[in-house]
């Protein structure tokens, strides 16, 4: 259990196709396996395949977790894939977890990892991402945090 109240932020690996999901406001809730920090804020978003580069953030809603079936039931309308794909995911796990999704940011300008940090490699489930990094991550996109209806300064 993270302790600290400041807002985590995470690279996370997501599929071109379900990045499209998130852009076009199909796909709300990104699922894992994972736990995630309850106090997650904000997501740096790498597609990974093909581009493998930095292409967005997201900021996140909330963090649930439970059974697998209670999630599906719950937030199946903003998943953004087939209930068969869900079953097989989650098929030997007794938890899933949702990151609930308030808004997608695409960048206008696509970033590596390397120009970040030269040492920040693509993570396999998720890595934490420091404000520093983070920031640097949107200056070399050309953007900024951009406005929440409850805006809250990240540092």
């Amino acid at each position: 259990m993270i302790m600290s109240k400041k807002k985590q932020i995470i690279l996370l690996p997501v599929l071109r196709e379900y990045i499209d999901l998130f852009q076009r406001g199909k796909k709300k809730i990104e699922f894992r396996k994972v736990t995630l920090p309850d106090n997650l804020r904000y997501i740096l978003v790498y597609q990974c395949a093909t581009l493998k580069k930095t292409v967005g953030y997201m900021i996140v809603k909330k963090v649930v977790s439970g059974d697998p079936n209670e999630i599906w039931i719950q937030y199946c309308h903003i998943g953004g894939v087939h209930r068969d794909f869900y079953d097989a995911y989650y098929a030997n796990s007794k938890k899933a977890v949702g990151i609930i999704i308030d808004r997608y940011v695409p960048f206008e300008k696509t970033v590596a990892l390397s120009e970040i940090d030269e040492n920040l490699k693509a993570p396999q489930c998720f890595c934490y991402l420091s404000e520093d990094k983070f920031a640097q991550a949107l200056e070399l996109a050309g953007e900024k945090i951009a406005p929440t209806p409850k805006t809250e300064r990240l540092w």
